[in-house]
Parts: C-alpha cells; structure tokens; sequence
C-alpha cells in the first residue's frame, strides 16, 4: 500500500478518538457538576434577619393608663399601680400609688404622691420667679436663698421649667392659649421616686386650653 494511502486511515481513527475522548470529558464535567450542585442543595439570596431589639423596660413602670381633665385641660399618662383623682375645689390632680384619703398621720410609710395644679397661686408667674430664685412659696426659709437645679422637660410642642431644691421639685408650664400650670411632689418619703415618677408624667403631657 503506498504511504499516502496508509496515513489517511490512521489520521481518520486519531481524529474520531480525540473526538470520542472529548465528549467523555465533557460529560463526565457535566454529571460532577450537576451532582455537587445536588448535593449542596439551593444557595439562599436571603440575608440572615436580625434578632428583635428586646424593649428595656421604664425605671418608673410602664404608662397604661391615660387621664384626661377636660376640666383644665391637661392629658397626660401615668404608671400602672397609681391612681389618679381630681379636686375641683384646689384644680389639682393628685397621682398616688394608693387611693384614699390619707394626711401625715395615717398614710402608708410607702405613701408616694405628685400632683398637677392649675390653681392660679401656685401656677403665675410670681410664683415661678420665687421659685427660680431660691425662695418658693410653698417652704419656709431661713431669710437666705436656698440652692435651685433649673432644668426643662420637652413634651411635645410644651417646655416644662424644673426646679429641684431640697429633696423635692417643682415644675410650671404655659399653654399656648396663655394658660398656666404647675406640678410638684409630696415631702420626700422613705421610696424618693416622685421625681423620677412626677417627670415621667410630665413628658406625656399634651394641653387643650
């Protein structure tokens, strides 16, 4: 047989090798890939959620409860376990963790009690300004201006004025209809948490007159 025609054949079963070669690489490519795709199972687009923030609690209870004084105009909220009453004859409103009458006497040693006024002697500006410069009408001193802690308390569109002096706080407010309030607290007690209570109070507060 001549050289040539001999080459032909040969190069003819090379090709068809490297051809059938070719197709088992790319099958058995393909059955690996498919079979680890398989096995890994579906890959998630999903970012991980978050835990939920866990509330902390208040230091002075939770404000369930809601009072609305129609009679002064004051709305506000106060803490479970409290009790909230209205006297008409002095336009306080009395928030105790106690109901009844009580006086020095008779009260429960862990008698706490705030109220919010809008009597006009305890509310003017009179009264504020004595407060504000060490001698408010509500104690009696020694003739000397005793030391005041002003602060302010933001309830909604109302900026509460604080004063803080010897163990107690009082606080006074004007609506914007020109309306006058203030709020304090019982003598100290053996609990201290008016402050803290009567404060929370007054950050709720919203008025309509």
């Amino acid at each position: 047989m001549p050289r040539g025609e001999y080459q032909e054949p040969m190069r003819k079963i090379r090709v068809t090798i490297t051809g059938v070669a070719i197709v088992i690489i790319v099958a058995s490519a393909a059955f690996i890939y498919f079979r680890s795709g398989q096995t890994a199972g579906p890959a998630s687009n999903s970012m991980p959620t978050p835990a939920s923030a866990v509330p902390t609690p208040s230091a002075t209870g939770s404000h369930a409860n809601t009072y609305d004084a129609t009679d002064i105009g004051l709305t506000f909220t106060y803490p479970n376990g409290w009790f909230a009453s209205e006297d008409s004859a002095s336009q306080r409103i009395n928030i105790a963790n106690a109901q009844g009458a009580f006086n020095l006497e008779n009260r429960p040693s862990s008698y706490e009690l705030v109220w919010l006024s809008a009597a006009p002697y305890e509310t003017s500006v009179e009264a504020e300004a004595h407060t504000k410069a060490g001698a408010p009408d509500c104690c009696t001193t020694s003739g000397s201006p005793i030391e005041v802690t002003s602060g302010t308390i933001v309830a909604r569109s109302l900026v509460i004025n604080t004063y803080k002096f010897q163990g107690t706080i009082q606080a006074y407010w004007s609506s914007t209809y020109g309306k006058r309030y203030s709020a304090s607290i019982m003598s100290p007690g053996p609990q201290k948490d008016e402050i803290a209570i009567l404060k929370s109070i007054l950050a709720t507060i919203s008025v309509s007159q």
